[in-house]
């Protein structure tokens, strides 16, 4: 097997489990993004620390979770880049600032529609025919970043939530590797602006509004019951 040299150093900010921990298994699973690039995790709670370490991934736990330069510092010296990948906090300028290259965020829909928390509930609530994923510069506002890469994919009227989640999973787990390719290479993202902001919702309100929204799609119609975004 070939041995390639450490290129970029990564670091993934992540809670331990949810979303970030199933883009990061999918990640750490492929051998060659493993040896071209040195890999380290920051947690947001010590849960699952021991399971990176035994995958020779380098994980440590920040007591703070909106400037975890320092935790970020302990695994890493001057990291290239860093990845947000269902981080529970806003993130403040110095942890922004501190890497060389980027500070990515991973976003569950296609950018710049549906900001916001667990955003695949509502496009499930809305009965959406398409869902997505972005790769975005991260900035002191919410998910307003240049988009670095962002792909979409089909949503049936037959999936659950839970399949736009595995989904949205696979797909940006491969869309970091694109990301850090492109800004690699000197490309700085493209702008966006427009587009609705949610709050996370309860699976009481998703359900509610998924049924009904569910049988107006199955009968053909383009009317919706829509959750009002946040902004």
């Amino acid at each position: 097997m070939n041995s390639y040299p450490k290129s970029k150093s990564v670091v993934f900010l992540t809670p331990p489990d949810g979303k970030g921990k199933r883009v990061l298994d999918i990640l750490f699973r492929d051998t060659d993004f493993c040896e071209r690039n040195d890999l380290s995790v920051v947690l947001s709670s010590s849960d699952h620390q021991e399971y990176y370490k035994k995958r020779g991934i380098e994980a440590v736990v920040t007591n703070n979770v909106a400037n975890p330069v320092d935790a970020i510092d302990e695994v890493v010296d001057d990291p290239e880049y860093i990845v947000a990948c269902g981080w529970p906090a806003k993130i403040d300028s110095e942890t922004l600032n501190f890497p060389t290259k980027a500070a990515l965020n991973c976003h569950s829909s296609y950018l710049p529609d549906y900001k916001g928390q667990s955003v695949y509930r509502v496009q499930w609530a809305h009965a959406e025919e398409n869902g997505g994923a972005t790769i975005h510069h991260m900035t002191e506002e919410l998910d307003e970043g240049r988009i670095v890469c962002r792909q979409q994919f089909h949503i049936s009227l037959f999936d659950t939530p839970f399949d736009i989640m595995q989904r949205y999973t696979e797909l940006t787990a491969a869309l970091v590797r694109e990301s850090i390719l492109l800004t690699d290479t000197g490309y700085e993202g493209r702008d966006h602006a427009g587009g609705r902001y949610y709050s996370k919702i309860s699976w009481k309100k998703t359900i509610a509004y998924g049924i009904i929204n569910h049988i107006l799609r199955g009968i053909g119609l383009d009317k919706r019951l829509k959750i009002l975004p946040q902004r």
